[in-house]
């Protein structure tokens, strides 16, 4: 039903199967030939709909009214604004700062990430899970790197283009903006945020600019390794103790022959 619902409002021709990080590259480099091409790339583990962490389903604004959403998404920032350390910045963060900070450690927002590097978006939907599965047969389904294109703004152009608060947009969008490099992990995974009118609307049905590479699970546990060759593993695009951690976990597991 995901998959169908997925797929659903992506125009066939623009749908693709990927059985290798190689492959995908090709695939990428041939539609930057000519536009529209994809310059914006979305990683998920599961192949459905592109809804943000507030609203999809399991988040705490699944399936509410607007104004239930509007009141639980204000008071998700405004409790994660009072826990920033008032050095951390330098100054108190607005509501868009403490959105994009949120969101690049697991809070709820109606921001959706993408990443302008093809590979990274890649590894984010092949990743590991938390236990690292030899069998691909026990990989859980398809996973799909998403792709679009829009034109980019940058944080301090945000509150002009955008208005004061998340929630102030004027139009349907969506809007890509590059957030600052306040957070170790922004960089290295060349962070781009979305963001449009209504987050209860997955980002397929608000622009037809999409299109999908389908990663069938038999391939997930290959690719990682492929993307590791090439230097795409957690231990670069999550800096720090926990993307080490879950790097060499990783490496002592899935990296290791199937039948070893």
């Amino acid at each position: 039903m995901q998959y169908n619902e997925a797929l659903a409002n992506i125009r066939k021709d623009r749908i693709l199967q990927v059985d290798s990080a190689l492959r995908f590259m090709e695939q990428v480099e041939k539609l930057w030939l000519s536009p529209p091409r994809p310059d914006t790339f979305r990683g998920q583990a599961s192949l459905e709909p592109m809804r943000p962490s507030l609203t999809r389903d399991g988040g705490p604004a699944a399936k509410c009214s607007a104004e239930r959403l509007l009141y639980l998404e204000k008071t998700l920032l405004d409790e994660f604004n009072r826990r920033i350390p008032t050095g951390a910045l330098g100054h108190r963060p607005d509501y868009w700062e403490t959105a994009v900070l949120g969101r690049h450690h697991g809070l709820p927002t109606r921001l959706l990430d993408w990443s302008e590097l093809p590979l990274a978006a890649l590894y984010f939907a092949v990743a590991p899970k938390e236990r690292a599965c030899r069998d691909p047969a026990h990989e859980q389904g398809p996973a799909a790197v998403f792709g679009t294109h829009g034109d980019r703004r940058f944080m301090g152009q945000v509150r002009e283009s955008y208005g004061s608060e998340p929630w102030s947009l004027n139009d349907r969008g969506p809007h890509f903006f590059i957030p600052d490099f306040r957070d170790e992990r922004i960089l290295p995974q060349r962070s781009v945020l979305s963001v449009w009118k209504d987050p209860a609307l997955p980002f397929e049905q608000v622009t037809d600019e999409v299109w999908c590479f389908v990663v069938p699970p038999a391939y997930h546990r290959t690719v990682r390794q492929e993307l590791d060759r090439m230097g795409i593993n957690e231990e670069i695009l999550l800096p720090g103790f926990d993307g080490a951690a879950r790097y060499v976990g990783w490496k002592i597991t899935d990296a290791e022959p199937a039948n070893a």
